[in-house]
């Protein structure tokens, strides 16, 4: 290789190595961006839900305060009213007391007058039996004992109610209207720290969300910056790879498994080209495979030997025009590593290649079978006609610069969103049992074996049972050992409003994109209005000068002609005036019309960047793909179990003899036949991805990342994936026992 082509590629080698290590730099910075994005997210997700907690228990706690205001208005009535009965009843004993007293004065009076009156008729009727005195006297008698008897009995009365009115107990009343009340005023006390305690948390959780918010735009500024930063490097490496490296690259939606394609632009002639060699000057490819860790030492020379080598070997594949393969016997197959270059039409040929390529067809330059998980590179080496090299007089074959990095990964399966199902079951009782047999083991302990029930207690507080369930085909990933993790999503709008998530970063790059389509269409049209309108505006003057004088010229001809119409000289002399005037005249039109249309243009352009930036990037969603699922801890995921399998047998047909046509005969299988499905348990202690205890009530979308638990050294084979949470339906988490 002469110097200039050794300094060339060596240019071109170092252009793309340090464009590639600037994507890598910037692809560790768009990751750690990224990170504390998710982390940033979560922070203010954690904070959202805090607030909510506790803007509910604030909300409960202003219940209990309002009722314990109430309950102490009434004990500071009831004691009020106990205060008064006290008063009233003391006052009533001494009432009752004397009340008492003076009707006991009273009886014994009766009674002194009884017996006295008693005695006086004993008398009058020892003195004057029978006579008007007697029988005034007997009349007397009988009233005043009649009396005596009733004042016994009032005497009797009021020294009950004396005594009853003294056993009222209003001081034991009191005390404990006073022991009440003073706890009420305790209770309320308490209840009103409470209050006031949580009150203040709210409005921390306030100040702390409100904190977490600006951070979280922070972190998402820097995250749209950096994947900026990411996408204009990898334009710039794409850039320079097609203008310098024949845009060599592997696409990355072909690399499978078990193979991927290999494009590249073909070589054009920088001369005439002979008509019967389309693809002149290059008269075959060869396609390279190299390990990642050699490409540096991979040159021109490494690729001569291994051409040189056997046919056979698959350490290259050849692609040239059918004239210039070797022949193929009869009925002979064309070697996998052989791949005809034909023209597409008469006289036409193709600007680019893309060739599949598997792993049977092409080992490493080292003669090794492409291993999975391993980093490679592929060259692409084009060998001229001798014809051309001579022209050149430069012998060497090119040899292209290495291609980006790639690797093969078995990329595992996960499940269709469509199957997720979330079934919550409302647990009002619980069953209690006991052994009704006791077996004697061997060591001489029991062992319950039996049991019956004897017992259905209602639960004060409904419990519920939820469960997640998806299912996958039963084939799935049945060569692997994975785990399937159970992530849930926060899904709210009023908590993830205005977060960026993975597609809103996407749109901008597609915005980018479109922007950089809209600025392709308009710019060069808008750059060349402007570049013609000033270099009018500067001949301007010239062109009026001009203009007048062939004006005046033209008139000159004109009145010629009249004298001699038929010279054709002067007419052949007037048609050209008149020709160049008219073209004078458009570009002094064009003076005035094209800032118009200038105006037109970037008037179309700004209403097209109008639509474009009008997309709302913030959708609601949290930052979520599978780098950072795989890194969510076992505390924040479930794994999923294995439910049950539905059966692969056709269901039964309505004529068992299955001899029918049409719907009687016919058997069909179940639409979820031969799947398998997995369950996860919900519960107080599951978390969504960031580690909250999911809530009652709110919304979460599920996501399943399929995980490969493979020994460390195979995990680099599997490319873990999850399922697409934009796509995926959001369930409200146990609403029943929110509502209750």
């Amino acid at each position: 290789m002469n110097s200039y082509n050794e300094n060339l590629h060596s240019d071109v080698l170092s252009s793309l190595q340090a464009q590639e290590l600037d994507i890598k730099k910037k692809k560790s910075q768009q990751n750690a961006a990224m990170f504390s994005l998710y982390y940033a997210q979560g922070a203010r997700i954690t904070a959202a839900d805090k607030l909510e907690l506790a803007n509910n228990e604030l909300a409960q706690k202003g219940k209990v305060k309002d009722q314990a205001v109430n309950n102490s208005n009434i004990s500071t009535n009831l004691l009020a009213a106990a205060e008064q009965e006290k008063t009233y009843v003391e006052q009533s004993v001494t009432n009752a007391a004397v009340s008492a007293a003076n009707v006991q004065v009273a009886s014994n009076a009766i009674l002194k007058l009884a017996a006295d009156m008693s005695s006086v008729f004993s008398i009058v009727n020892a003195a004057d039996f029978g006579g008007d005195i007697y029988d005034h006297a007997e009349h007397a008698n009988d009233l005043i004992n009649k009396t005596a008897v009733r004042a016994e009995v009032t005497s009797q009365l009021a020294m009950e109610a004396s005594s009853d009115t003294a056993q009222v107990s209003a001081v034991a009343v009191e005390a404990k209207a006073k022991n009440t009340h003073a706890n009420i005023e305790n209770i309320t006390k308490v209840i009103s720290t409470e209050f006031d305690t949580i009150s203040t948390a709210v409005n921390s959780d306030n100040v702390a969300l409100a904190s977490a918010k600006t951070k979280e735009k922070a972190a998402s500024g820097i995250l749209v910056d950096m994947n900026a930063d990411y996408y204009a490097s990898q334009e710039a490496y794409d850039s320079l790879n097609e203008s310098l490296n024949i845009d060599l690259y592997v696409p990355s939606d072909s690399v499978k498994s078990n193979g991927y394609s290999v494009h590249f632009d073909l070589i054009k002639s920088p001369f005439d080209t002979d008509k019967s060699l389309p693809y002149y000057p290059v008269k075959e490819y060869y396609i390279m495979l190299v390990k990642s860790r050699n490409k540096s030492v991979f040159n021109v020379n490494s690729a001569e030997r291994i051409i040189q080598g056997d046919i056979n070997n698959r350490q290259y594949i050849k692609i040239a025009p059918p004239e210039d393969l070797e022949p193929v016997a009869a009925g002979a197959p064309t070697p996998p590593n052989i791949v005809p270059l034909k023209p597409v039409g008469k006289n036409k040929t193709i600007s680019t290649i893309t060739v599949p390529v598997t792993i049977l067809d092409l080992v490493d330059t080292d003669g090794d079978i492409i291993q999975r998980g391993d980093e490679y590179v592929v060259f692409v080496m084009a060998v001229y006609y001798e014809e051309y090299k001579r022209t050149l007089n430069n012998y060497e074959d090119f040899l292209s610069a290495p291609s980006a990095t790639f690797s093969l990964t078995y990329t595992l399966e996960g499940p269709d969103p469509k199957s997720f199902d979330v079934v919550d079951t409302v647990v009002k009782s619980e069953t209690i049992t006991k052994p009704t047999t006791v077996e004697t083991q061997h060591d001489g302990t029991t062992k319950d074996v039996a049991g019956s029930l004897i017992e259905k207690k209602t639960l004060d507080i409904p419990e519920v049972d939820t469960v997640f369930t998806f299912e996958l085909d039963e084939h799935a990933n049945e060569q692997t050992n994975v785990e399937y993790r159970c992530m849930f999503l926060p899904s709210d709008t009023d908590i993830t409003k205005g977060l960026i998530t993975e597609d809103g970063l996407r749109t901008i790059e597609q915005e980018v994109k479109n922007i950089q389509k809209v600025s392709e269409e308009f710019d060069p049209k808008i750059a060349e209005a402007k570049t013609k309108l000033a270099s009018l505006r500067d001949d301007r003057q010239a062109f009026q000068t001009k203009q007048e004088f062939l004006t005046k010229e033209y008139q000159e001809v004109s009145g010629d002609l009249k004298s001699n119409p038929n010279d054709k000289k002067l007419l052949s002399k007037q048609k050209k005036l008149w020709d160049q005037i008219q073209d004078i005249t458009k570009k002094l039109n064009l003076i005035v019309t094209l800032p118009t249309t200038i105006q037109t243009l970037e008037g179309e352009k700004n209403a097209a960047m109008k639509d474009l930036l009008t997309q709302d990037i913030f959708q609601p969603g949290v930052f979520f793909n599978v780098d950072l699922a795989e890194q969510v801890s076992a505390a924040n995921y479930t794994k999923a179990i294995l439910s049950k399998m539905q059966p692969l047998t056709p269901a039964k047909s309505d004529d068992d003899s299955g001899k029918g046509k049409g719907k009687g005969g016919s058997k069909l299988q179940p639409a979820n036949a031969g799947k398998l499905q997995w369950q996860a348990s919900l519960g107080p202690q599951t978390t969504d991805n960031y580690g909250n205890p999911l809530i009652p009530g709110n919304s979460y979308v599920p996501v399943v990342l399929t995980f490969s638990t493979e020994p460390e050294e195979l995990l680099a084979q599997y490319t873990n994936v999850i399922t697409d949470y934009s796509k995926t339906s959001s369930f409200v988490f146990q609403k029943d026992l929110a509502n209750t």
